[in-house]
């Protein structure tokens, strides 16, 4: 366990499980044009409603237990490929969802989703810890991109996604070589 050192906002990899596939493309998408593209991750709010009462004059309030179907998104970072790939298989998917179609391979729209995406914690020596593991995601925004001459940096774009369930598993630090 670590006590003191802090935790750094750059110690982390992620694992996307597959890409649905656009029906307007051929093959199947390489996961490395977003799992080596992720620039920045904003991990979501955890919420729990509450719900106040009143009992001989004093305020109580109690949490809501029930299935949460109010999970805050997570907003992903990604940098364009050189290829524009990374982008426009995104782009495309998002389409196909608007229209109501469900991508190759699937059989329902409810199907055409990321199937875990792991994001894999590391302290500042490089050894894997806890990993954070969301399932069924599927994007509802992509940001727009900015263009400009005379200026070289790189071209960055978000999405954000829903995704069905949110789960962290507690790790045990193993270094890797």
């Amino acid at each position: 366990m670590s006590i003191l050192n802090q935790s750094n906002t750059d110690k982390f990899q992620t694992v996307f499980s597959n890409l649905p596939v656009p029906s307007t493309r051929n093959d199947q998408p390489d996961l490395r044009i977003i799992n080596n593209y992720v620039r920045m991750i904003t991990l979501p709010d955890y919420n729990i409603e509450i719900i106040p009462s009143d009992l001989m004059q004093s305020s109580i309030k109690n949490p809501i237990s029930r299935f949460n179907n109010d999970m805050s998104p997570i907003t992903i970072d990604f940098t364009v490929d050189e290829d524009f790939d990374n982008y426009q298989t995104i782009f495309e998917w998002m389409v196909e969802l608007r229209l109501g179609n469900p991508l190759k391979g699937e059989t329902t729209l409810r199907e055409s989703t990321i199937k875990s995406l792991q994001i894999i914690f590391k302290d500042n020596q490089d050894r894997t810890g806890p990993k954070m593991i969301l399932k069924d995601l599927f994007p509802i925004n992509l940001s727009s991109i900015n263009l400009a001459f005379g200026n070289s940096e790189q071209s960055i774009f978000t999405v954000t996604f829903n995704y069905s369930t949110i789960n962290i598993e507690r790790g045990t630090l193993v270094r890797n070589n």
